[in-house]
């Protein structure tokens, strides 16, 4: 299992945005980069890339069925994405 405090490696710029799913099985970060990351929890390895936003991803937000992930980035641009 992912230990508090462990590094999740892999990332191209800053992390800017970070949520845990509801069901705690993943980590979603949105990066410097346009990128929003899936990782898994239990492994701490990334499990899906979402590509999208042209710029920074600023926020992150989760449905509370886990299924769904928003994002929000720096050029006025929200994308849904599907994590099923």
């Amino acid at each position: 299992p992912l230990r508090p405090g462990r590094r999740l490696n892999g990332l191209d710029g800053a992390v800017l945005a970070v949520a845990l799913t509801p069901d705690g099985r993943y980590i979603v970060s949105g990066d410097s980069s346009g990128s929003v990351r899936v990782w898994s929890l239990s492994s701490g390895k990334e499990e899906r890339r979402l590509e999208g936003h042209a710029r920074r991803v600023r926020s992150i937000a989760i449905s509370v069925d886990s299924q769904h992930v928003v994002s929000g980035g720096r050029h006025e641009t929200a994308r849904v994405w599907s994590l099923v």
